[in-house]
């Protein structure tokens, strides 16, 4: 999706994530852009579907489109089926555990890499149908749904697979933060910092 937006799109987006809901003229009015420039952004981005807008009285109000993309329980399990789970999961208390798939957490709107596991064919289902990102936990053997007990649930924009069926780019919109330590991303450090 960050491919086919122009820096003028770009900013507009970044000042709604920050701001949730705003009127058009407020928007043009923060970002110091004419009026007719905030509203060709905003056209073009709701035909593209990252946002929507609604009138309130004279008021053009834009947000950001939260709606995840879904699929039905006999869609999601063919399409899951076709993968190839071949990453071992860990063998906690001699239990034989699914095989799984990499799963990389991608920024749907700016690319960004927020963070990456791993999900069984029960995670990938799961996903499909629901709309929010469910992974499988190597470490306590079990599924979870990100977010969970945090509330930074991962909205599923879009999904790409790799070459070889055993790894998936999610597209997401990140509610919060995506890592535990409480950064945006679990990729904040460089290698010379370790």
């Amino acid at each position: 999706m960050f491919q086919r937006l122009n820096k003028n799109q770009i900013k507009f987006l970044k000042f709604l994530r920050e701001n949730e809901k705003r009127s058009i003229r407020d928007i043009s009015k923060e970002l110091g852009q004419a009026y007719s420039t905030t509203w060709r952004n905003m056209v073009r981005l709701n035909a593209l579907g990252i946002t929507e807008f609604d009138t309130v009285g004279k008021s053009k109000i834009c947000t950001l489109n939260k709606k995840a993309i879904s699929y039905p329980i006999d869609v999601a399990e063919a399409l899951a089926s076709k993968l190839d789970y071949k990453v071992p999961a860990s063998n906690l208390d001699h239990k034989v555990q699914p095989g799984l798939v990499v799963a990389v957490a991608r920024d749907w709107l700016f690319g960004d890499v927020l963070m990456v596991a791993f999900m069984n064919e029960e995670a990938v289902v799961k996903t499909l149908v629901e709309g929010t990102v469910h992974y499988w936990s190597r470490s306590r053997g079990k599924l979870w749904k990100k977010g969970e007990t945090s509330g930074n649930i991962q909205i599923l924009k879009d999904v790409y697979v790799d070459c070889d069926g055993d790894a998936l780019l999610l597209g997401i919109e990140q509610e919060g933060v995506a890592c535990h330590t409480g950064k945006r991303s679990c990729f904040y450090r460089i290698l010379d910092e370790l």
